[in-house]
């Protein structure tokens, strides 16, 4: 229901605008003064009018969008209403000024239109691009937060304050490793799981000498799987 309602609020101000807009244009406007150059101008504002809830439902995907792709999107949004305004300013002076050659009221409002259009599509493969960046990459930095995760809860349990320092020094030895992963890295990293696994067990038997050890030799692994990464890279 949240999620529709970021669709429907900017839906109801479009709506308010263009009510507004045919209000003021047909109450200032004076029947001998409707040339053609006139009509092509409002035809043209109205459309840059109406593609704003259109664009607006592409990025919000009737609420049914990840708040990652509405984020990536927010930029299309921006563009358009940049070019609604540049529009609303040229079709208002060819509306005005309804004498000027049609041809060229024409020629300057397409070009506006196929500048937003071009720039929209553009916009939004860049945003299926990212998209597809992030959802390949998610999977590969989840090892990574997962090992950071468990590391830290060990930390916030342990009662010996060097043990908590050095628990804490390994936080932050898993946090600014590269969180890329690679087939080539699985036993390694394998082996690194399995001994976070075994420090839980350590520390919860109350080994606190051999979780030490186990600490030592888990940031070994940890510069060793960073060697390897960069190598890859």
């Amino acid at each position: 229901m949240d999620k529709n309602r970021n669709y429907l609020l900017p839906l109801a101000i479009w709506a308010i605008i263009l009510i507004v807009f045919n209000v003021l244009v047909f109450m200032f406007s004076e029947a001998e003064g409707r040339t053609g150059t006139f009509w092509c101008s409002y035809v043209f504002t109205m459309l840059a009018i109406l593609l704003q809830p259109a664009i607006t439902w592409v990025v919000f995907g009737r609420g049914q969008q990840k708040r990652q792709s509405v984020f990536l999107g927010l930029p299309i949004l921006r563009f358009m209403v940049i070019y609604f305004i540049v529009q609303l300013i040229v079709g208002t002076v060819f509306m005005v000024f309804s004498k000027i050659d049609v041809k060229i009221a024409v020629a300057a409002q397409l070009v506006l239109l196929a500048i937003a259009i071009i720039a929209c599509v553009a916009a939004l493969q860049v945003r299926n691009y990212a998209e597809q960046v992030a959802d390949k990459v998610k999977p590969k930095t989840f090892y990574i937060r997962s090992l950071a995760a468990d590391v830290r809860a060990m930390e916030s349990r342990a009662n010996d304050p060097a043990l908590k320092q050095a628990l804490h020094g390994l936080v932050e030895s898993i946090e600014y490793s590269d969180p890329m992963s690679h087939d080539s890295l699985f036993a390694l990293e394998q082996k690194i799981e399995s001994n976070v696994a075994y420090l839980g067990q350590l520390l919860a038997q109350g080994d606190i000498q051999q979780a030490n050890g186990m600490i030592k030799e888990l940031n070994l692994l940890l510069g060793e799987r960073n060697q390897k990464t960069k190598l890859l890279k």
